[in-house]
């Protein structure tokens, strides 16, 4: 009898939680939901993330059939995006190296995703609940890297450091993205948007377990050892210490930091070094190579493009300089050259055109004192640095989060109100 009450007790006590967590989920539509669960997993798995979205996207037009409502306000540059997808998709289909696979993967989904942030109403709430979830992904990225380094997972090879330059370099921390370069720029977009928004937040209630959120993912985005991440991280948020409000701060900080880490580790400090002697160092070279050869490549399909995702099939014809016949080059290690080898100099354009006009944008509302523009400028700008030495982008989970950047964007230029912390 004592064990049938305990057992009634338990089934008593699911059920009143079962309709706690209904009443809150009720509170907040589906495909919202979806939404917030699809960001939280998209450093994770690219995989679970198109498979949430499309859960998404499927209450979405449930919702808008419901509410009869099929009006989509669509301004410049939704319209310039969807020029650029279909420019994409036009160069890719002429292509005889292009994959429809890829555009589809790294270029169309990424571009849903943001018409999908972009097109939704959301109250202040809303908008609040969306930073946060994509500040606890990054701290869950975080938590699974420094695990990682813990446990003496991800030994390096020569893929990542030379190590005859850098004997001390025994691993680099690469986490959920598989790779130390692609999760530095993911930490950098992160740490360089929070940063930003913080400098202009006018309340500062969490103050002290925000800052030591951001002392967790610089320490991790040291861990990556990713000279590129550093230096563009680096500048841009000190261009903002200068420009912004209470930026004395961050200054001081970055300074401090710096310091602290050139004195006390000898790995780091040596590859900190080596970033003003780049011609001693392996992955220079590598990348100055790979540029001379995209340059041709760029000469020859200037007006088209080689067509989305086909550089590493294209690329071994045009190897005048390494010789790398088995190691496969997937990108270009430059942003904009990737684009313009890859959609030409028609797509380039498209592209820069939008990422003008939005950075132009934020740019007027940071003379406002808005906290937001000025987090998703100081990201965008970390994007574009990096994207000197590297590319980012070629990973559609990075790609994801710079269209996510776009719509958040849009979505603060159109209500033209400030997000802020809600109880």
């Amino acid at each position: 009898m004592l064990g049938g009450a305990k057992f009634c007790e338990g089934i008593k006590e699911k059920i009143q939680m079962f309709f706690q967590l209904k009443k809150w989920v009720r509170n907040y539509e589906k495909d919202y939901l979806l939404l917030l669960l699809s960001l939280f997993v998209l450093p994770f798995s690219f995989d679970l993330f198109k498979i949430i979205m499309t859960l998404g996207f499927f209450f979405s037009i449930v919702l808008i059939w419901k509410n009869k409502n099929l009006e989509m306000c669509l301004n410049l540059i939704d319209f310039l995006i969807l020029l650029f997808l279909g420019w994409s998709f036009f160069v890719t289909l002429l292509s005889t190296s292009g994959s429809i696979g890829m555009f589809v993967h790294s270029g169309l989904i990424p571009i849903l995703f943001y018409f999908w942030i972009s097109q939704r109403d959301f109250n202040e709430k809303e908008k609040f609940l969306v930073l946060q979830v994509f500040w606890l992904g990054a701290a869950t990225v975080a938590i699974v890297g420094i695990w990682e380094v813990v446990a003496g997972i991800g030994e390096v090879d020569s893929e990542w450091v030379d190590s005859a330059r850098f004997p001390l370099l025994m691993n680099r921390m690469s986490g959920p993205l598989k790779n130390p370069n692609l999760l530095a720029g993911y930490l950098s977009m992160v740490i360089a948007f929070w940063s930003g928004y913080r400098l202009y937040r006018p309340t500062n209630r969490d103050g002290i377990i925000g800052s030591i959120g951001l002392i967790v993912l610089a320490l991790c985005l040291l861990l990556t050892y990713s000279r590129g991440a550093w230096l563009s991280l680096f500048s841009i948020l000190f261009a903002i210490g200068i420009l912004a409000r209470r930026g004395r701060y961050l200054l001081f900080g970055l300074v401090s930091l710096v310091a602290v880490v050139i004195l006390s580790e000898p790995s780091v400090a040596e590859r900190v070094r080596s970033i003003f002697h780049p011609h001693l160092e392996s992955s220079s070279a590598l990348r100055i190579a790979i540029w001379d050869s995209t340059l041709y490549i760029i000469r020859d399909y200037w007006f088209t493009g080689i067509g989305w995702g086909a550089f590493p099939f294209v690329y071994p014809a045009y190897d005048y300089f390494l010789g790398a016949n088995q190691t496969t080059i997937y990108h270009a290690h430059n942003l904009f050259l990737q684009f313009l080898a890859e959609v030409g100099v028609i797509g380039f354009l498209i592209w820069t055109t939008i990422t003008g006009i939005v950075l132009w944008n934020l740019w007027k509302k940071i003379n406002q004192h808005n906290a937001l523009a000025l987090g998703l400028c100081a990201s965008l700008g970390v994007v574009l640095f990096c994207g000197l030495t590297d590319d980012l982008l070629y990973n559609p989970q990075l790609m994801t989060f710079f269209w996510f950047l776009i719509g958040l964007a849009q979505i603060n230029e159109r209500n033209r109100s400030e997000i802020e912390g809600i109880e």
